[in-house]
């Protein structure tokens, strides 16, 4: 695995940095890890294998993997809008 993760504040106590990477990779990181990152732990696997996010719950945890960034950004989107539109359903 490399260094390419973050925590969420609330778990690790801290704010969340993004790591160096060099590239429009790099960037595209730190914009995920901006948007996303106080929710979710977000790593990449072996370089160029695949990316990975994992956020808890309680006892709940939710799991999504991706081939590259942009993929994992467009899952993230996609949970963020279901969760949005399950707090909407259970009010």
């Amino acid at each position: 695995m490399t260094d390419h993760y973050a925590q969420p504040a609330a778990a690790s106590g801290s704010a969340a940095m993004a790591p160096h990477v060099p590239g429009s990779a790099g960037a595209r990181l730190a914009g995920l890890l901006a948007e996303y990152g106080d929710r979710w732990e977000i790593e990449e696997l072996d370089p160029g294998s695949a990316w990975v996010a994992v956020t808890r719950r309680g006892s709940f945890m939710h799991v999504l993997a991706a081939h590259d960034i942009d993929d994992l950004r467009a899952k993230l989107q996609t949970a963020a809008a279901d969760d949005a539109e399950r707090r909407e359903t259970d009010q």
